[in-house]
C-alpha cells in the first residue's frame, strides 16, 4: 500500500496571513493573496478526515504533521494518475471513453461535489487536472480555492474573484472591480434585486440593481459577485463535455468567446453537431442544465443526482470511517525516512512523493508515527476549519494563471464558427 506524502514550507501556509481576508474588498483593490491557500486546503482535509460518511469519490488526508521546518500532509495514493492524463491518451489514441463508464464517473463526481455542498463547502476550482482516477474510481481533490457556501444561518455567501481555470468558470464570476458600473437594466427585472446582466464583452455577471431601475433602460448598478454553489456545477458539466468528446465547449465563458455564446443562443445540441460531436439524450439534457449560463436557472446538484442520467446508478454510496491518528505498530519514524523508505515522484512537483515500505512483506503504509509527533498540535489548529463554521467566509486568491499543462488539452472546436449575425448576447 502506498501513500502521497505532501510537503509544504511553513511560509507558503502562512503567506495570506495578516492579508485582507474580505473578497469584496480584496477583488476591488486587486489584493495581493495567493489563490492556492494551503491553510485552507489543511483545514477542509482536516475536517473531511473527521466525518464517518464521506464518499470515497473525496481524496483522503490520513494526517498532517509539522517536521523540519515543513508541514507534511499524508494523503491517499490515486494509483491511476488523474482524468487528465486518461482523457488526452484516450483522445491522442482516438479511442473515446465508454458512455456507461463516463456515467458512471458523473454519478461519482456528483455525489463528492454534493457532500461538499451539504457541509457547505464550495470547491471553485473543479476540473479534470483536479480529479484523480484510482482503480476506475473518482477521487475530487485540491481543496486550497475552497471557501464556505453558506453562512451559519443558511445566508449564501456571495464571492467576487474569478478563481478557478479558464475552461471550466462559469461566467458569473468575471466580477469587475469597480464599485459600480452603467448597465441597461435587464428585461422582466426589478429596482433593487439582484440580475444578471452584460456589462462589457468581458464581463457577465449579476449586479443589485438601484431601486429606481427601470428595465430597458440604462442605471447605475453594483457588481454583486457570485454563489459557490453554482459555479461548481458549471465547472462539473464542463468536465462531463470533456468526458464526454475529448474537448472543452469553449475557451472561456465570455461574451467575447463566440463558441460560448452559440451554445447559449442555440443550444448544446447545437454546439455539439457543429463541432461532429454527439452524445446521449439524457446526458444532453443534463449537460443543457448543468452549462445554463443563469445561475439562477443552472440545476443543483441534488436535483442532478436525481435526473434519469445518474437516477439508474441510486446504489449505496461507499463512505469511509472516521480517520485515526493513532500510530499502527511498525511504521517508521519520519527520521528513518532516508534509510528505510524508497521514493516516487507523484505528479510534477518536487514535494509530492509517494513512500512505500521497503520491506515488501509488511502490509502497513510505511509512514511517520504521528500519534507520537510532539508538533502535531502545533499544526491542527492552522487547520481553520475543523468545523464547517470555522472556515473563513472570504478568502481572497490572485487569477489563476493557465498552467502550459492544461493548455496541453487544446481547445478543438471549429476556429470560424459565429453566432448567427445579428445575435445579441442574450440569455432569455
Amino acid at each position: 500500500e502506498s501513500v502521497v506524502v505532501k510537503r509544504v514550507p511553513v511560509s507558503r501556509v502562512t503567506v495570506n496571513r495578516h492579508l485582507e481576508v474580505n473578497e469584496r474588498t480584496a477583488h476591488r483593490c486587486r489584493s495581493s493573496r495567493d489563490t492556492e491557500d494551503a491553510m485552507t486546503e489543511i483545514g477542509v482535509y482536516s475536517f473531511l478526515m473527521q466525518l464517518g460518511d464521506r464518499p470515497v469519490f473525496l481524496l483522503d488526508m490520513h494526517a498532517v504533521f509539522l517536521h523540519a521546518g515543513d508541514i507534511w500532509l499524508v494523503l491517499e495514493h490515486a494509483a491511476d494518475s488523474d482524468l487528465f492524463d486518461f482523457i488526452k491518451a484516450s483522445t491522442s489514441n482516438k479511442t473515446p471513453v465508454p458512455g456507461e463508464q463516463v456515467a458512471l464517473w458523473e454519478w461519482q463526481l456528483l455525489h463528492a461535489v454534493d457532500y461538499l455542498h451539504k457541509h457547505s463547502i464550495g470547491h471553485r476550482d473543479i476540473s479534470i487536472e483536479n480529479v484523480l482516477l484510482s482503480h476506475g474510481t473518482i477521487k475530487l481533490m485540491d481543496f486550497g480555492q475552497a471557501v464556505q457556501t453558506h453562512s451559519a444561518s443558511g445566508l449564501p455567501l456571495r464571492y467576487f474573484r474569478p478563481i478557478g481555470k479558464q475552461y471550466y468558470k462559469a461566467p458569473e464570476t468575471n466580477v469587475p472591480t469597480d464599485k459600480v458600473v452603467e448597465v441597461v437594466a435587464p428585461p422582466n427585472s426589478r429596482g433593487g434585486q439582484v440580475a444578471l446582466a452584460c456589462v462589457s464583452k468581458d464581463c457577465y455577471c449579476e449586479l443589485l440593481l438601484p431601486s429606481t431601475a427601470v428595465p430597458g433602460q440604462r442605471c447605475v448598478a453594483e457588481p454583486w459577485g457570485y454563489c459557490v454553489q453554482p459555479i461548481d456545477v458549471f465547472a462539473c458539466g464542463v468536465v462531463f463535455y470533456i468526458m464526454a468528446t475529448g474537448g472543452p465547449p469553449w475557451r472561456r465563458a465570455l461574451p467575447s468567446d463566440s463558441h460560448f455564446v452559440f451554445a447559449m443562443t442555440k443550444g448544446i445540441r447545437s454546439l455539439l453537431s457543429s463541432q461532429g460531436k454527439d452524445a446521449h439524450p439524457d446526458a444532453l439534457s443534463l449537460l443543457s442544465q448543468m452549462l445554463d449560463g443563469r445561475p439562477g436557472e443552472r440545476i443543483g446538484i441534488a436535483a442532478c443526482l436525481k435526473h434519469p442520467r445518474c437516477s439508474h446508478l441510486q446504489e449505496p454510496v461507499p463512505t469511509r470511517g472516521v480517520s485515526s491518528l493513532a500510530a499502527e505498530e511498525g511504521w517508521i519514524r519520519s527520521q528513518d525516512w532516508p534509510s528505510h523508505m524508497s521514493c516516487d515522484f507523484y505528479g510534477s512537483e518536487d514535494d509530492v512523493r509517494v513512500f512505500r515500505s521497503a520491506d515488501s512483506r509488511k502490509s502497513q503504509v510505511a509512514m511517520v508515527d504521528v500519534a507520537t509527533c510532539a508538533h502535531l498540535s502545533d499544526v491542527l489548529p492552522l487547520a481553520a476549519a475543523m468545523e464547517p463554521s470555522r472556515l473563513e467566509l472570504e478568502r481572497a486568491s490572485k487569477d489563476a494563471q493557465v498552467s502550459d499543462r492544461e493548455m496541453d488539452l487544446r481547445f478543438q472546436g471549429d476556429e470560424t464558427l459565429r453566432a448567427p449575425p445579428g445575435t445579441n448576447f442574450k440569455f432569455e
